[in-house]
């Protein structure tokens, strides 16, 4: 069969195998390289928003603490946390019962 097809026809299948195999070997190369790094460019992108979303969580409640420190040391406060809590366990209100059911345990000093 090989003897019936012309040199012609022989040679350019030739050049045409001799150029299309080594581009087709090096796409697949190239291929598979790219999607390797493109998955290793995401993973650490993705690490680096976990990253900085932790230290925003950190910080977030680190502020939260600071704000409650400096809200523990009002003298303002304090007083006003001490006249609610007594006006709680004060007897004799309106109709005599008070308050005292409301107070127990939840505004304990």
């Amino acid at each position: 069969m090989i003897h019936k097809i012309s040199i012609r026809n022989l040679l350019v299948f030739g050049f045409l195998a001799s150029g299309l195999i080594p581009i087709l070997i090096l796409s697949f190369v190239g291929f598979r390289a790219a999607r390797s790094e493109l998955k290793q460019q995401a993973f650490r992108q993705l690490e680096s928003i976990r990253n900085i979303k932790s230290e925003q969580i950190t910080n977030f409640f680190d502020q939260r603490r600071a704000d409650i420190s400096v809200l523990g040391a009002n003298p303002f406060l304090l007083k006003a946390y001490k006249e609610l809590n007594n006006a709680f366990h004060w007897p004799g209100q309106i109709d005599g019962t008070g308050y005292e059911g409301l107070g127990d345990g939840f505004f304990s000093a």
